[in-house]
């Protein structure tokens, strides 16, 4: 995630397709595990049963990753809902999560996402930048974090909240958004410097589509 995260936060509009790949295989991964382990699989399942769905799960993201790569506005419009789907998780740790619901979690989430992935029709550059830049930006520190503790996980805080086992976020928490925000911005800024030195077709993908 660290390594990944720098090259995205980066390069993520330069290396379009390869950003376009991993997001994909992350988002379709993510998916299957979340559909798996709130129906199916639980905490108690056997090691063999979720490493086989974990490696069941990659198979099909590349899959799915190779066909996203042709079809580049579907492909843009996912990788900046990734990142808005980061956002709204985010958003949740720092203003929501003492609500203590886990569907205002996902409403806010996949509400970022979808504003996100169709402003990327509108203002291509700009958004896939933006989202770039803080997905990797989110990427790098949370695989810190991984490392250095301190950041909770966004996914399952709601109900920790509801549970009562927690009632307050870690000060290290915000010290780890301020820290994504700086890199975030850090980020896009050397990615436009990149783009200012692209031709006009290179910076306008769609139109070898039309």
């Amino acid at each position: 995630m660290i390594v990944g995260g720098v090259i995205l936060c980066a390069f993520g509009r330069k290396f379009f397709k390869a950003a376009i790949f991993v997001a994909t295989v992350l988002a379709v991964v993510f998916l299957i595990l979340l559909l798996f382990y709130t129906t199916f699989l639980s905490d108690t399942t056997a090691d063999w049963v979720g490493w086989t769905v974990l490696a069941i799960s990659f198979i099909i993201g590349i899959i799915a990753a190779f066909f996203m790569m042709k079809l580049e506005r579907i492909g843009a419009a996912l990788l900046a809902g990734w990142g808005g789907f980061m956002i709204g998780a985010l958003i949740n740790e720092m203003a929501l999560y003492k609500a203590g619901s886990p569907a205002l979690f996902w409403i806010v989430c996949i509400g970022c996402a979808v504003v996100a992935a169709i402003l990327t029709f509108f203002i291509y550059n700009h958004i896939l930048i933006i989202m770039t830049a803080f997905t990797g930006a989110y990427a790098l520190w949370r695989g810190v974090s991984m490392y250095a503790g301190g950041f909770p996980n966004e996914f399952t805080i709601a109900d920790e909240v509801k549970e009562g086992s927690i009632d307050s976020i870690s000060p290290w928490f915000y010290a780890y958004m301020v820290a994504i925000l700086i890199t975030a911005a850090g980020g896009a800024w050397f990615q436009y410097i990149q783009l200012n030195k692209m031709t006009e077709e290179e910076k306008h993908p769609y139109k070898k589509l039309k």
